[in-house]
């Protein structure tokens, strides 16, 4: 089964990944680590983490896509996630292989920004969390950003029937939801 979580940044997508590492043994790939890649090993290809998500999200779908076959062919289960995944794409795999794909989408679509701020600050924070570096002036104009794009991926998954969780409100309990979802059968 190739697993699919994509949506906003700090909609939880990591935390989630990485439980179901530690309590399913499902190895993941996040999308920024294939970008990361792409950035520094082919930077002719023009994709890197300083792009507005959904061109880079576009550009990058030529090289997700075929990792994606190639995992459901040869893999028993593995989790691809990531901002940069879009629902128009996904749903060529869900197409293809029906029952070898299971996806979800996350965002907050009706979290305020200041708020969104505190769940980041309280739930952040982990080895390697890149808002660490960040001031809480350049995290808000980001949280607006991916408010935006939450809004944006719960219209599409509306649109190609995409199950989309939005974790603006108790988000630990969404997050067990999400994770009950994805190790469903």
């Amino acid at each position: 089964m190739l697993y699919i979580l994509g949506g906003a940044a700090r909609s939880g997508k990591s935390m989630l990944s990485k439980k179901l590492v530690s309590e399913k043994q499902i190895p993941y790939i996040s999308t920024d680590r294939i970008i990361s890649m792409l950035q520094r090993g082919i930077p002719d290809v023009g994709i890197n983490h300083n792009q507005k998500i959904i061109p880079k999200s576009i550009k990058l779908w030529p090289f997700i896509k075929p990792f994606c076959k190639s995992l459901i062919k040869h893999e028993p289960h593995y989790l691809v996630e990531g901002d940069s995944l879009l629902p128009k794409f996904i749903t060529e795999l869900i197409d293809t292989y029906k029952k070898g794909v299971k996806v979800c989408f996350v965002g907050y679509t009706s979290i305020s920004i200041e708020n969104k701020l505190k769940e980041i600050r309280k739930f952040g924070g982990q080895k390697g969390d890149w808002t660490l570096e960040l001031t809480d002036e350049k995290i808000l104009r980001g949280i607006k950003d991916m408010i935006s794009y939450s809004k944006y991926l719960k219209s599409e998954c509306n649109k190609y029937n995409i199950k989309y969780f939005d974790v603006s409100i108790n988000f630990p309990k969404k997050m067990d939801d999400i994770f009950n979802y994805l190790t469903s059968e």
